[in-house]
Formats: structure tokens, C-alpha cells, sequence
């Protein structure tokens, strides 16, 4: 049997394409439908703002500490497939409409290791930021609302 070295390369090339873009998508798709919803209760002057994600997630830190009209609260994305080569820039977004000047709330892929959910306000709020028990939600609580 005859050694075809072109032939060779070629399925080769064709197998590492197939692989390589295949993580690409699979590293994608990490950074893409992770929001799933917005839950907003009200009691007589406080709002909860709960967050719900579809896959779980791991509070990290928010900045600013307890005032101001945006909120960035970093997370990380646990079990999700990073590749250092692949650099993936998603944001996907829920527009809300709410009397507690909620406007919207956006996940933006920063990097491979770090994201952030952003709510923006009309007004500033003060407010404190809770992980969720179940790894799939984070919860705003919105201080002062009439």
C-alpha cells in the first residue's frame, strides 16, 4: 500500500477543521441564552428584582457598593467550555418596564473568564445584590420604593 502524503494532509486538514470549529461553537454558545427572565415583587417600600438564568451562575462581586443608577455585578459562568484561543463577545439583553426605573438588563460576555449582568435605571437606587440558592438566579433588592 502506497503512502499518499497530499492525501494525507488533507484529511488531516479537514479533521482538524471539523474540530476546531466545532469547540468555536461550542465556546459560543457558552456566551449566549443565558438570561431567562425578570421577576419583580413589590412590598410596601422595598422592590426584589429576581434575576433568573438559564444555566447557573456564581456571583462574584457588583460595583457600585449600594447606590447608584447602573448596577454591574459580575459572575462567572461554572462547567461552560473556554478554549484561551476563542475569544467570544455576546450580550443579549431584556428590556423591562417597571415603576422602580428598571429599564434593562444586560449580559455581556467581557472575556473568558469574566461577565457581568448590567441593570440600568432611570434614578439612582440604593440596593443590595443576592445569589439565589439555586445557582440560577440573583436577586436586587431595591430599597425606598413608594
Amino acid at each position: 500500500m502506497k503512502f499518499n502524503s497530499t492525501k494525507f494532509f488533507l484529511y488531516a486538514g479537514l479533521l482538524y477543521s471539523i474540530i476546531f470549529f466545532s469547540c468555536s461553537v461550542q465556546a459560543q454558545q457558552a456566551a449566549i441564552e443565558v438570561l431567562d427572565d425578570v421577576v419583580i415583587t413589590k412590598t410596601d417600600y422595598n422592590a426584589v428584582i429576581k434575576v433568573l438564568f438559564k444555566r447557573p451562575i456564581a456571583y462574584l462581586s457588583h460595583s457600585p457598593e449600594s447606590k447608584g443608577n447602573t448596577i454591574n455585578i459580575v459572575i462567572t459562568l461554572p462547567g461552560t467550555l473556554t478554549r484561551s484561543g476563542i475569544t467570544t463577545l455576546r450580550s443579549e439583553s431584556i428590556r423591562v418596564n417597571s415603576d422602580t426605573g428598571l429599564t434593562d438588563i444586560v449580559f455581556e460576555n467581557v472575556s473568558n473568564t469574566s461577565n457581568s449582568i448590567l441593570l440600568y435605571f432611570t434614578k439612582d437606587v440604593s440596593y443590595d445584590v443576592i445569589q439565589g440558592n439555586d445557582q440560577r438566579s440573583l436577586s436586587i433588592v431595591i430599597y425606598g420604593q413608594n
